[in-house]
């Protein structure tokens, strides 16, 4: 599922869920993460050819920080 961001926010999301895989253990040096534009906005690719499995935590571990933000953004309106 796709998950359409301001490009800003995609950057920062981006950079938030690559530390927190580095402070799991993982060598993010293979992952290719990609922002890409769509006509609704901006949403991050990630694909590794070595590491599978650290795809899959990355997309985990965006998918919670959306959560985390979209619930914070309810308790404040």
């Amino acid at each position: 599922m796709k998950h359409f961001l301001s490009y800003d926010s995609a950057r920062e999301m981006k950079d938030y869920v690559v530390k927190l895989l580095q402070t799991e253990g993982y060598s993010t040096e293979y992952l290719k993460i990609e922002i890409v534009r769509d006509k609704r906005g901006f949403f991050i690719e990630a694909s590794s050819e070595t590491d599978p499995q650290m795809v899959t935590r990355f997309k985990h571990l965006l998918r919670e920080r959306l959560r985390t933000l979209r619930s914070a953004l309810n308790l404040t309106i």
